[in-house]
């Protein structure tokens, strides 16, 4: 394993969000250990940088905190040399150096992760550019099969000397296959594109990463092939693939028997077969009929989110180092624990505002009603009819951003906007229309983006139509 060293103490940066990266400074103290949070905080970031890798990773494990690595990494440290340690009780380790004026966490661990910027996934290989001559670093914390990390911290002649260990070194993470596809079999959950299993679920580590995670948090999204299905363990929530007798063997039942004559359709292989009551046209290819309320490759769209659903691409500010700067990138993980409860009240807040704007929007937005001046005090939804699909096509792209749909739902419980016989006598539609709530985004984006901000240090950069992006992105919807 290639272990590079990496001198940091020239890095400058932009300003970085709050919520991403909590000022949990190294102690100043040179004998002081790492505090829990610090702990706590690299276990965060290294997660949060693993659970956003793209293309997608297919195994992708989560990373709790390991007091033996600790306990490696404090000793190091504290021999003040700037150098790797290969063997003895470091034999068959990752590690991780850092030595600069950062005092930050979670800045220390973008430091590394900024090698990103010269790492050619499909080529797995860098490509040295300007001051960045290695990506020892990033591939170490991306690596899929690293179960535990520990770390250590130390004052040497005045710079800050961090050293990281990791269970096993840097392996190039497997994509490939739509996340947590092929977990193993001791950690066959899925969390958030991370595999993990029922036991760690509870445990700190992971409830400091998502808060109120549970086992019923997490799915089974094991691809088994050859007419294996996945299936849970008894006595246990985990799972594993159930090979068919006589057809596929192998912990994903991969290895197909030799003289066997039974037949699997393309889509019984997938993670995802054909959904909602689709019918497997068995192809060369898989592809499936739809009842007419689902559409999508697999029928896994609801029609009317379908048509009327919007998707918004997340943003967080950029962190720069040496010559480069990335996205800092935003996560399932931190859409569903901090951006959510804020995005959902602006996204009501900006379609009753855009209903109750001008006597066009109201027609808009009571098509049934008689044209009228709209009072500014009235609603067509509350927060709660606001909602967002939590599929396959949430993840994090190659910059960072977060791709996530949001649709409205029509409340007649709710709306005070429309007038109430009107409402009686019309059959509303089930949902807001695509064009208010695309209007209503874009228009008042800057009220939207700035609640984000303030929380969590996110904007939304962009809106488009699903429709127009599951037309045009058919390969992401799987």
């Amino acid at each position: 394993m290639s272990r590079d060293i990496i001198h940091l103490k020239f890095l400058q940066m932009l300003p970085l969000l709050m919520l991403l990266l909590p000022l949990l400074l190294l102690p100043a103290n040179v004998n002081a250990a790492l505090s829990a949070s610090q702990k706590t905080e690299f276990v965060n970031i290294h997660n949060r940088l693993r659970e956003a890798v793209y293309p997608r990773a297919t195994k992708m494990n989560f990373l709790t905190w390991n007091t033996r690595l600790e306990s490696l990494a404090q000793a190091a440290s504290e021999k003040c040399k700037f150098e790797h340690y290969y063997g003895g009780d470091y034999e068959g380790l990752g590690e991780n150096i850092y030595m600069g004026y950062r005092t930050n966490v979670s800045e220390i661990t973008l430091a590394w992760h900024i090698e990103k910027a010269i790492y050619n996934y499909t080529a797995a290989s860098c490509n040295p550019a300007g001051k960045l001559t290695t990506c020892g670093h990033y591939k170490q914390l991306i690596s899929d099969g690293v179960l535990e990390v520990g770390c250590g911290h130390y004052v040497c002649s005045g710079s800050n000397l961090v050293f990281c260990e990791y269970s096993s070194g840097s392996k190039v993470y497997t994509s490939g296959g739509s996340a947590c596809s092929k977990c193993p079999s001791y950690r066959g959950l899925c969390l958030n594109g991370m595999c993990v299993n029922s036991s760690i679920v509870s445990q700190s580590d992971v409830q400091a990463y998502n808060p109120g995670a549970k086992v019923s948090s997490t799915e089974c999204k094991l691809n088994c092939s050859n007419c294996g299905v996945s299936q849970s363990i008894p006595g246990s929530l985990d799972c594993y693939c159930k090979c068919a007798s006589g057809i596929g063997t192998g912990a994903y039942c991969e290895n197909r028997v030799a003289d066997s004559k039974s037949t699997c359709s393309v889509c019984s292989n997938l993670t995802t077969p054909c959904l909602n009551g689709g019918t497997d046209l068995k192809g060369a290819s898989c592809a499936c009929q739809c009842p007419a309320t689902f559409v999508g490759p697999r029928c896994q769209v609801y029609r009317q989110f379908y048509l009327n659903g919007m998707r918004l691409s997340i943003i967080a500010e950029q962190f720069c180092a040496f010559d480069r700067c990335l996205q800092v990138p935003v996560t399932r993980t931190m859409f569903k624990t901090s951006i959510w409860s804020r995005l959902r009240p602006a996204v009501a807040q900006a379609i009753n505002a855009f209903c109750t704007a001008s006597e066009a929007n109201f027609a808009l937005c009571c098509p049934s009603a008689a044209r009228q001046t709209p009072s500014a005090d009235k609603k067509l939804i509350a927060d709660a009819d606001v909602g967002y699909l939590d599929n396959e096509d949430m993840f994090t792209d190659d910059v960072g951003l977060l791709g996530v749909v949001v649709y409205a739902n029509s409340s007649s419980t709710a709306n005070t906007l429309c007038p109430a016989a009107r409402r009686r006598r019309s059959t509303l539609q089930a949902m807001v229309a695509q064009s208010v709530l695309q209007s209503a985004i874009q228009q008042f984006n800057s009220t939207v983006s700035g609640n984000l901000s303030s929380c969590c240090g996110v904007t939304v950069r962009s809106a488009v139509t699903y429709n127009s992006y599951v037309k045009y992105n058919v390969e992401e919807i799987i």
